[in-house]
C-alpha cells in the first residue's frame, strides 16, 4: 500500500501580468529548486515561434484558457509526491482571466480542475508599477493587469486559499533604493521563510 504521508509541496507564485513571477521562478531554478514555467506563456511562445498570432487575441479567451488549464494539469499531475516545487501560476488563475474577459461559463477544465488541485501555499506578488511594460506576450495595460491581479486573489480566496502577499522590496530598512538584484533577493528570502 502506498503511503499517503508525503504529498507534493506545490508553491504557487501568482499575481497580475508583469509583477516579476517569471524572474523569481528562474532565480529559484538557478538556486536548485524544481520549478514549473507558466503554461500560458509556453502556449503563446509556441504559437509565435510558428508564425501564428498571439492566441490571446481575437476573442478566443475560453478556448485559450481551456488549453492552458489542460497543459497545467498535465504538468502538475507528473509531480512526484515528495518534491518541493514552485509554479509560475496555478490552474486557478484561469478563472480570473475568464472573469476579466466576461466569459459567461468557464471552460470544462476550469470548472473541474481548480477544485482538484492541492497547493501548499499561494504567494501573490505585489505590483512594481514603475517597471510594468507590455510586450508580445504581456498584452494588458497596467490598469488591466491590476484588475487581473485582484481577480486572481479573489478566486484563490474563494477556493479556500489564504494568499500571502509578497512585497516588491524596493526600499531598504534604512530608506535606500534597492537595485533590481537586491529586490529579487529580498523577495526570494521572504518566500523561502514562508515555506
Amino acid at each position: 500500500m502506498e503511503s499517503t504521508l508525503f504529498q507534493p509541496k506545490k508553491y504557487v507564485l501568482t499575481g497580475g501580468p508583469g509583477d516579476g513571477k517569471t524572474t523569481l521562478i528562474k532565480t529559484l531554478k538557478k538556486m536548485g529548486y524544481k520549478t514549473i514555467p507558466e503554461a500560458a506563456t509556453c502556449i503563446i511562445k509556441s504559437a509565435l515561434n510558428k508564425g501564428l498570432p498571439n492566441p490571446t487575441h481575437g476573442g478566443h479567451v475560453s478556448e485559450f484558457q481551456e488549453a492552458v488549464a489542460k497543459k497545467q494539469w498535465k504538468v502538475e499531475s507528473k509531480i512526484k509526491t515528495d518534491e518541493i516545487i514552485f509554479l509560475d501560476r496555478g490552474i486557478i488563475d484561469g478563472l480570473a482571466y475568464c472573469e476579466k474577459h466576461k466569459v459567461p461559463t468557464p471552460p470544462p477544465s476550469l470548472i473541474e480542475k481548480p477544485r482538484l488541485v492541492n497547493y501548499t501555499k499561494v504567494f501573490v506578488l505585489d505590483f512594481i508599477k514603475e517597471e510594468y511594460q507590455k510586450d508580445s506576450i504581456r498584452v494588458e495595460n497596467l490598469k488591466e493587469a491590476m484588475i487581473i491581479h485582484d481577480l486572481i486573489v479573489k478566486h484563490y480566496t474563494l477556493l479556500g486559499y489564504s494568499p500571502i502577499s509578497v512585497p516588491p522590496f524596493q526600499i531598504s530598512e534604512t530608506g535606500e533604493k534597492l537595485s533590481k538584484k537586491e529586490s529579487i533577493a529580498k523577495r526570494i528570502e521572504f518566500i523561502l521563510k514562508h515555506i
